[in-house]
């Protein structure tokens, strides 16, 4: 079949998909993958059979760019998916999978009604999960496996990163590293004084992390790398 996997979010969200991608393309099916423009370039090319590429507002609004959006929306439409799994809990997210004839997703049961009644209108199959992580006792990867489940036999979710290191666009990457470590917005946006933030990642470059950043985001690790 033709899979739509949506994930408009950021490169660890798109990372944690990977064993569902593997999983998925290895029962068969050709998979598109609708993007934002901060994940789109972590795949390796060829990995997809097609990616839908949205230019997000800058954060924290929500939402994409209207030409963007309208070019996604054109190029969903003509690839003629039969499933779409929707892991991504953008709003858009849901408008993206409508044409598609089966769309499966994600609701938080009772703990959001109105949030769970308003998913399940976009979806057709819906499978719930905690609205916080405290709740939550599964690995996000297992998470997002579950998307899949019924598309992928017996299929579990791989841990070995030999065989899923392929889907990585693995330019400017080492073969071997200790510590990987993203950075963002998000880190001053949730509150932390600039400062400390400096410490914390002069801190990781003492054990020799490596870093990550989104490119639309690369303002924000200036700011972060110590003097």
């Amino acid at each position: 079949m033709k899979i739509l996997v949506v994930r408009l979010d950021g490169i660890g969200d798109a990372l944690a998909c990977v064993p569902l991608l593997e999983a998925l393309r290895t029962a068969g099916h050709q998979l598109g993958m609708a993007l934002s423009d901060r994940n789109a370039d972590l795949f390796a090319p060829g990995m997809l059979w097609a990616t839908h590429v949205l230019e997000r507002i800058p954060w924290p609004a929500h939402g994409s760019t209207q030409t963007s959006r309208a070019r996604a929306d054109a190029e969903i439409a003509a690839a003629d998916y039969d499933v779409a799994l929707v892991a991504s809990e953008e709003p858009e997210a849901y408008e993206l999978a409508r044409p598609i004839p089966r769309r499966i997703g994600f609701s938080t049961g009772w703990a959001k009604p109105l949030k769970t009644l308003s998913v399940r209108q976009r979806l057709t199959d819906t499978l719930v999960r905690p609205a916080t992580s405290r709740a939550q006792r599964r690995h996000e990867v297992e998470e997002l496996f579950r998307l899949g489940a019924g598309l992928v036999g017996s299929v579990s979710p791989s841990r070995d990163p030999a065989q899923l290191r392929h889907w990585i666009r693995a330019e400017g990457l080492p073969q071997r590293y200790g510590l990987l470590v993203q950075l963002g917005a998000k880190w001053q946006s949730s509150g932390v004084a600039l400062p400390v933030l400096r410490r914390v990642v002069a801190a990781l470059q003492a054990r020799a992390a490596r870093f990550v950043v989104a490119p639309q985001e690369r303002d924000a690790l200036s700011l972060m790398l110590p003097d």
